[in-house]
């Protein structure tokens, strides 16, 4: 019998504080978690927006040095388009299949340009409509990469 009166003591049967917060934890959780859901949505989409950016510019960037080790001026756009596939081989076929690359040069100059463009819109990324904020991410319509080299003039032997 004193045991039972011990734990009546301890741990009254109820509890009218803890009644009255019952609900709250989900209440909170259902307040919080969209927020939070919205941050890390953001993170990654912006995180992968990015990436796609900077492949874009090393591939454009790849594709102008690649035009120093062709010999052949009218080879020079192959040779580009080859390299800049194959930097961008880890993109699914749809993806590599929507980019433009375009190439000119080498003008009189040696200046050899490669554009890569990147349509925004076949991003499989679905924008979130957030209150006061708008979409996020803000993709744009199109991605845009540039590069240029100048050949040194070659000597004939």
């Amino acid at each position: 019998m004193a045991v039972d009166n011990l734990m009546t003591r301890r741990f009254p049967r109820s509890f009218p504080a803890r009644r009255a917060e019952r609900g709250v934890v989900a209440i909170e959780f259902a307040l919080v978690f969209p927020i939070l859901f919205a941050i890390f949505y953001a993170a990654v989409t912006y995180g992968f927006v990015f990436m796609l950016n900077q492949a874009m510019v090393f591939a454009a960037e790849e594709g102008a040095r690649s035009a120093v080790r062709v010999a052949d001026p009218a080879k020079v756009e192959a040779e580009v388009e080859k390299v800049v596939d194959d930097r961008l081989a880890w993109m699914p076929a749809w993806a590599r299949d929507a980019r433009e690359v375009s190439v000119s040069g080498p003008d009189a100059e040696g200046r050899v340009t490669v554009d890569l463009e990147f349509p925004g819109s076949s991003l499989p990324l679905a924008p979130l409509v957030l209150p006061g904020i708008g979409e996020v991410p803000r993709i744009p319509d199109r991605f845009r990469a540039r590069a240029d080299i100048v050949l040194s003039p070659r000597s004939s032997p």
